[in-house]
């Protein structure tokens, strides 16, 4: 049997093929969302945006990717510091 995506997995492979770019992605969302947060004044934006941050920190550390994990956490801090 032959896969669209050419890897040996069945065809739903989810949003990313490889954890090497959801990670990264999952970081610039996490850090985007942070931004969105510190802006808004509307305290149904803000909770819809902490739902949202929550969700994009779990993506990335399950995503098993080291380097986006350090490069989430360098741009925490450049961002809050």
């Amino acid at each position: 049997m032959t896969t669209r995506n050419g890897l040996d997995r069945p065809d739903f492979t989810g949003f990313y093929n490889h954890s090497m770019i959801l990670g990264p992605a999952s970081s610039i969302a996490l850090l985007t969302c942070l931004y969105y947060f510190y802006e808004s004044g509307n305290k149904i934006k803000k909770i819809f945006l902490i739902i949202l941050i929550c969700l994009c920190a779990m993506s990335a550390i399950t995503a098993g990717s080291r380097a986006a994990l350090v490069g989430l956490l360098i741009g925490l801090l450049f961002f809050l510091l």
